[in-house]
């Protein structure tokens, strides 16, 4: 399991068809039913779209097209962090979600500035990660549990991805959210 911090989407504005070959439609439909109403008239016409890199594939299969969401800041996604639970944990801890010494949740989310202010605060005061060695643990049963453990820096690593994430977030007025 793992938990991916990111930005909060951008207010949508429309809905666009594109395939699974890097093709796209340069229309926007104001709504879905107008976006699947187009899809299955692409569909029944043979239709491909511009760019796509495997035109005959795109005509052999029914399911090659798809809508995607085309939102205020166009296809500008945002960066992602994406680390293992037990990092999630942790790193939420540094950046004072625990209580009492335990982060319950592995999700939410905050306006980008206090975020960044949490991450800033986090690289000050956090001393250097020296890691976490791997351990194998087998047990009489024939369970063998494994720990990958974690590679020295990675907390200041995942932190400085985070900041990224908080500036990006704050520059489009938008939140940081994780789940």
């Amino acid at each position: 399991m793992s938990v991916t911090f990111f930005p909060e989407t951008a207010p949508i504005v429309g809905y666009r068809l594109a395939d699974y070959f890097g093709g796209r439609d340069d229309r926007v439909f104001a709504t879905y039913g107008e976006a699947v109403d187009a899809l299955v008239a692409a569909r029944k016409a043979g239709t491909i779209l511009p760019g796509c890199t495997d035109p005959e594939a795109a005509l052999c299969c029914s399911d090659v097209y798809r809508i995607d969401i085309v939102t205020a800041d166009g296809d500008d996604e945002g960066p992602e962090v994406n680390v293992a639970n037990t990092n999630a944990r942790e790193l939420l801890a540094l950046l004072g979600y625990a209580e009492d010494g335990v982060v319950h949740d592995l999700y939410g989310s905050e306006d980008a500035d206090a975020f960044l202010g949490r991450v800033l605060t986090a690289v000050a005061l956090s001393p250097v990660d020296e890691g976490v060695p791997a351990t194998v643990n087998a047990s009489a049963g024939g369970v063998t549990i494994i720990d990958c453990g974690r590679a020295p820096g990675y907390v200041q690593a995942r932190l400085a991805a985070l900041e990224e994430l908080a500036r990006w977030c704050r520059d489009r007025q938008r939140r940081v959210c994780w789940a």
